[in-house]
């Protein structure tokens, strides 16, 4: 039986279908399915991809976009959506949280301890726009960094938190608000070992999912 562990983001406070970013690609890539059951606006989703596929190129990782929607419907999309996880694929659901978790949990990864590595991971894309509010910031760039963040987990295995940079455990709201450079980027040994761990984790098989990948579900 396999171990898994959910790694968690909480706050401290009471494009086309398929592509990059444009740009040389100079990295091993990485496809995202992003399956938004919240229905973010697409200049805000415009944004947190961007916001992203920023801080995963800076660990020297280029990321793809598979847009899933919330349902897929039609078969082409379902064969992309719903198929076998390629071992450079993530999974990334938006759903609404409601009563999910702590009211502070901006989102949570599956993490299986044995592997090291993980698939899915949910945002909670409501929590985080509550947030932008409150500290009066960017809901699509906040969003993004809450991406990358779960994508980081899902890539380093672990559950565990850095005590500075993207990878910390709680983002407070003078940190949102000071928006500084170095409070949203992989700290360099994380960058190296996202790196590195997507590089491994190329090698191993392809792992069916049936539809666990389905936001509404």
């Amino acid at each position: 039986m396999q171990t898994v562990r959910a790694a968690v983001l909480a706050a401290a406070i009471a494009a086309p279908s398929l592509a990059t970013a444009a740009g040389h690609h100079s990295g091993p890539r990485l496809v995202v399915r992003l399956y938004d059951a919240f229905g973010v606006g697409a200049q805000d989703m415009a944004t947190a991809r961007a916001t992203a596929q920023s801080v995963l190129r800076s660990a020297g990782i280029e990321l793809v976009w598979q847009d899933c929607g919330a349902i897929a419907s039609s078969s082409a999309s379902e064969a992309a959506c719903d198929g076998p996880v390629d071992p450079r694929d993530v999974l990334v659901r938006i759903p609404v949280a409601g009563f999910q978790g702590p009211v502070d949990m901006l989102g949570f990864s599956f993490i299986d301890m044995r592997q090291h590595s993980g698939s899915l991971a949910t945002v909670f894309a409501d929590r985080v726009e509550l947030m932008a509010g409150q500290t009066r910031s960017e809901m699509g760039k906040l969003l993004g960094r809450v991406i990358a963040h779960e994508i980081g987990h899902l890539l380093l295995g672990t559950n565990a938190h850095a005590n500075r940079g993207l990878m910390r455990a709680h983002w407070s709201a003078v940190e949102i608000q000071r928006d500084e450079p170095v409070d949203w980027r992989m700290s360099p040994p994380d960058a190296r070992r996202t790196r590195q761990a997507l590089l491994v984790r190329s090698t191993r098989p392809v792992v069916p999912v049936g539809r666990i990948a389905r936001a509404t579900e």
